[in-house]
């Protein structure tokens, strides 16, 4: 990807769009849990988004 390794395109990422919506969806296909993250919080938002046991992806 233009020679920049994945965190940096991340980070590239996060600093055009600095918020992000998260969705999780149980195994019917339908949302189980939805919140919204940016910059460091991302990654404990996505751990608490699958300590849901309803949410399976």
């Amino acid at each position: 990807m233009g020679g920049h390794s994945p965190s940096e395109e991340t980070a590239h990422a996060l600093a055009i769009r600095p918020h992000i919506s998260l969705r999780g969806f149980g195994e019917a296909g339908m949302m189980a849990e939805a919140r919204v993250s940016s910059g460091a919080a991302l990654e404990p938002a996505i751990e608490r988004l699958f300590a849901n046991p309803a949410v399976a992806y």
